[in-house]
């Protein structure tokens, strides 16, 4: 799985690390956690491992501008974390949790799915639709918000650049979250998945954002429907309507577990279903 591997580094400092990334030579360098999941795909062409494992880079903290994952946090980590459970309605948990394998919540970091840009894992539109942003340091530091971070499948716009952390801004006022998923077992990775947050403000919608992931090349924020329904009363009609303008904005693929048309069709039913229970106003299944 890893003919091409030819060296292994262990740096002690984020700056030793960043000018390991950075050197110029031959093959494709890949930062790593130390406990990794193989299977994603770059991994499978990397010449050279930058081992991040100590550089402290595993924190979980909560301040005031908001929740700071490092970005060799574990799923796994997230999952048993009081502060993650405590912030915003436990979204991050839940999607922690729709990697369903435990050795794979073990083994799998915030960075190995971030720089890999894997689609089907639920915490990453839950982020999105939180407005996450990623620290990096290359040649300077910088902040990306995670809506950006993708050039397509597999492919971010880092530029040797090491991934610090990700930071959630903290909600301003109240805010309903939720995510839903549509798989064949809770166990399986998700098809589509679709996440919501909805903040009232005299029983009309103030802000609403709409996150997608699972069966599209990267996953992807709503911005049009999200902008089309604020200052409308949160029913379930105008639900129906944003829903069904996100199924026909996106771009799902097909594959051994369903077509393109079938995920369309899902995620009218789960982007409506997710706006719905964001905004307590769930509707009976």
């Amino acid at each position: 799985m890893l003919e091409k591997l030819e060296e292994y580094h262990i740096p002690q400092t984020i700056a030793e690390a960043v000018r390991l990334l950075r050197r110029r030579s031959g093959g494709e360098t890949v930062a790593i956690t130390g406990a990794i999941d193989l299977h994603w795909w770059r991994l499978q062409s990397a010449r050279r491992f930058v081992d991040t494992s100590r550089l402290g880079l595993d924190r979980i903290r909560l301040d005031r501008s908001g929740l700071h994952l490092g970005a060799a946090t574990l799923l796994a980590d997230i999952v048993t974390s009081k502060v993650a459970a405590r912030f915003a309605g436990g979204l991050l948990v839940q999607g922690a949790l729709g990697l369903a394998s435990p050795p794979r919540r073990h083994t799998t970091s915030l960075a190995a799915l971030l720089i890999n840009a894997v689609p089907v894992v639920d915490i990453l539109p839950a982020l999105m639709a939180l407005d996450a942003k990623v620290r990096v340091k290359g040649a300077r530091q910088r902040t990306i918000p995670l809506t950006e971070l993708f050039a397509g499948k597999g492919r971010t716009v880092l530029d040797r650049e090491l991934l610090l952390e990700v930071v959630v801004p903290k909600p301003r006022g109240r805010i309903g979250v939720a995510l839903e998923r549509h798989a064949l077992t809770p166990s399986d990775d998700p098809m589509l998945t679709a996440v919501a947050t909805v903040q009232l403000s005299r029983g009309k919608i103030a802000r609403a954002t709409i996150a997608l992931g699972g069966g599209l090349s990267v996953p992807v924020r709503c911005p049009k429907a999200e902008a089309e329904l604020v200052g409308k009363a949160p029913d379930l009609g105008i639900f129906a309507c944003a829903a069904h303008g996100v199924a026909e904005s996106i771009h799902p693929i097909s594959d051994t577990r369903c077509s393109a048309e079938h995920r369309r069709d899902v995620c009218k039913v789960i982007v409506r279903r997710a706006l719905a229970r964001a905004a307590g106003r769930e509707e009976p299944r």
